[in-house]
Parts: structure tokens; C-alpha cells; sequence
């Protein structure tokens, strides 16, 4: 794409958690799912010619120098009824350091940001185009409870344009919510192939402490393993339940429990795993799984197969929410080398095939070239 249009087409990202994926400081925190596609989605987007990317942050402000990567801020409302976005922009349009705002904008939102933010976006005739992750955001059950549209799904039914990450996804959002949605695949950077020189060394849990990940479970499986060494990277969200599950763990000892650790390390540890666990109960496309396929590991889910994707047992294993059949499949695994080692090159084949951030990002261009039409 030339370079004669560089301003045609601004993406602008609100997610504070992103500059934790953008800064080399250590950190205790172990990014989700959401951050590290956004993350994935403004650094494909920052190396098109023809797009900007514009990174929105708190004070104090990041020292992030990427190439095509811009901040917007300091900013902070006084009051919540400041013109948050327009603020924004008036400094955007005043810092020659940054681009010149581009009449074709777009800010892109991924799970519980700003609705001000998203309305003075929409004011400000800046797109509004919202990532839909976690099913639970589009499933109906809190409707089907009784309880009024949260904060997220009003998002969502106001945004100019929603991707869903798979068909599933798109039936959900259109059954519950009334919106349709364009579905465009999770993206990573491919990499090079991993070295997989043997069996592995420990079974694998990563992600944040949430009633919805289920992290007891891996505790209750560690357990059934005594002989096995299990890892659990757990970054603290629901702060009691991570108390709870932390004593609870502490008194395992062939598990070990990580608050925390920097990605390239978490990277690290799914290359020396053996096998990959999931105990959640709801997900969309869990990047766990992109990431399990990415080290050519196999994947095993408690209860959740993402668009059906584990059906065929070629790249991993749901056990339908049983957890007797969850502990049989990973005996099954650990006593199995070769089927590991088999499902584990598929796994990063599919990974190959499936989630290339070139691809996600050229599909995003198309939707959001399509507000402007």
C-alpha cells in the first residue's frame, strides 16, 4: 500500500491495560486475552503505510517508541461529564509529534472501557467499532436473569461496526443483543517454529483469577497428579478468590503458583509445558489456546470448545465439563509421548494457518473501510 495517503484511516486503541504489553518494565501482571490481540491488532495496523495507530493512556505516560505507534494524553477528567474524547483531539490536532487527525477515525474497544469514552467518540464523529471476547458478553444469560444490559453490551449495541471471533459468536450477539457483527479470526505474530525438544516439564494454567476461569480446578487437579509437576500463572482479579485459591495451592506441593510474571516469560514456560490447561467455563476464542498452539502444545479444555475447534481431538481436548473425564484425558496425555507430540505439530500447523496477524489485520481495514463508504 503507498505512502501518499498515510492519514487515510486513524485507529485509535482505549485499552489502559495495553501499555504493559508496549513497555520493556518488569511487571506482575500477566496480560489477557484482550490486551495481547489488541496489542497484536495496533502494532499489525502501525506497519500498513496508509494507517495510524493512536495508543490513549492515563498519566503517567509510557515511554513507548514504536515505529507508527503515537500516544494521545495525558488525559484525565476532572468530572465524568468532561468532554473526555474531545480533549483528545484537540491535542492530537495540536502536537505536530503526532499525526493530523484523519477524517476517517475509528476508535476500537475490547472488554470494559470507557462508555463516555465510546459516546464522545461518536459525538466527535470518530467510528465506534467494538471486539467482542469472552461469550458471557453476548450469550443472554444476565438477560435471561432478570438484569439490565451492562455497561459493555450498551457498547456494543451503540458501536458502528462489532466483530465477533467466530460464527458462534455472531449467532450469539444477534440472538441476544439484536446485533449483527463482522467475524474476523484472533491474530498473533506467527514466529518462528519452536523448539520442542522433549516431553515437557510441567502441565500449564495461565490466566487471571475470575470465577469464570475456574482456577480451584487446576488446584483440584494438581491434587489428583501428585507425581506431576503443575504451574499455575495466575494474575490476581477477583482479589478474595485469589487469596482463597492461593493458601488453597500453597498446600500442594507439586504446584506451583506465579503471581504474575513478564510475557516473554509466561511465552517461555508454554514452550517447556507439557500439556496446556483451560479450566474455564465461558470463553470466545481464549488466546491460551492460540497460544498453547503457537509452542506446539496440546491443549486441554474442562469445558469449553471454542467454535468447535477441539471436536476432532487433532489440536486439543474438551472434556465437556466433566472433570473425571478431564483428568482421565490428561493421564491419557502424559502416559502418551507421541500423541502429545503428534496433536502439538498439528496444533501449530492450525496456529500457522489460522491466527496470522497479517491476515486479522487486512480484514480489520476492510470493515472499517466500510464505515466510510
Amino acid at each position: 500500500m503507498g505512502s501518499a495517503v498515510k492519514d487515510e484511516l486513524t485507529v485509535y486503541f482505549s485499552l489502559p491495560s495495553l501499555r504493559g504489553l508496549f513497555t520493556d518494565s518488569p511487571s506482575q501482571w500477566v496480560p489477557g486475552g484482550a490486551e495481547v490481540q489488541m496489542a497484536s491488532l495496533a502494532r499489525g495496523f502501525a506497519a500498513l503505510d496508509d494507517v495510524e495507530v493512536v495508543l490513549i493512556f492515563d498519566p503517567p505516560m509510557p515511554d513507548i517508541k514504536e515505529p507508527g505507534i503515537h500516544l494521545a494524553g495525558p488525559w484525565h477528567p476532572v468530572h465524568k461529564r468532561v468532554p473526555i474524547l474531545s480533549r483528545v483531539v484537540q491535542q492530537h490536532r495540536a502536537n505536530r509529534s503526532l499525526p493530523r487527525l484523519s477524517a476517517r477515525a475509528v476508535l476500537l474497544q475490547s472488554q470494559v472501557e470507557s462508555q463516555l469514552l465510546a459516546q464522545y467518540a461518536r459525538r466527535s464523529g470518530i467510528k465506534l467499532a467494538y471486539r467482542v471476547n469472552g461469550d458471557s458478553l453476548v450469550d443472554g444469560s444476565a438477560l435471561r436473569a432478570g438484569e439490565t444490559l451492562t455497561e459493555v453490551q450498551q457498547i456494543i449495541r451503540d458501536a458502528d461496526l462489532v466483530i465477533t471471533q467466530s460464527e458462534h459468536q455472531r449467532a450469539l450477539a444477534l440472538a441476544n443483543l439484536g446485533v449483527d457483527s463482522v467475524v474476523i479470526r484472533s491474530g498473533v505474530t506467527i514466529g518462528s517454529p519452536p523448539c520442542i525438544p522433549g516431553p515437557g516439564h510441567h502441565i500449564l494454567w495461565v490466566g487471571r483469577c475470575d470465577p469464570i476461569k475456574r482456577p480451584w480446578a487446576f488446584v483440584e487437579l494438581a491434587k489428583r497428579f501428585p507425581d506431576r509437576a503443575f504451574v499455575m500463572v495466575m494474575t490476581p482479579g477477583h482479589r478474595l478468590l485469589f487469596d482463597e485459591v492461593s493458601t488453597e495451592a500453597e498446600m500442594v506441593p507439586n504446584l506451583t503458583l506465579l503471581e504474575g510474571r513478564a510475557r516473554d516469560e509466561v511465552l517461555a514456560l508454554y514452550e517447556e509445558a507439557s500439556v496446556v490447561v483451560s479450566t474455564s467455563i465461558s470463553e470466545g476464542m481464549p488466546n491460551v489456546l492460540i497460544e498453547a498452539g503457537l509452542a506446539g502444545r496440546p491443549f486441554l479444555s474442562y469445558a469449553v470448545d471454542p467454535a468447535g475447534l477441539l471436536a476432532d481431538g487433532k489440536i486439543g481436548i474438551c472434556a465437556g465439563n466433566d472433570f473425571e473425564v478431564l483428568c482421565a484425558e490428561l493421564l491419557r496425555l502424559l502416559d502418551d509421548a507421541s500423541a502429545r507430540a503428534t496433536i502439538g505439530r498439528t496444533a501449530r500447523m492450525h496456529a500457522e494457518a489460522t491466527w496470522d496477524i497479517d491476515v486479522a489485520v487486512r480484514c480489520y481495514v476492510d470493515a472499517f473501510t466500510g464505515l466510510f463508504a
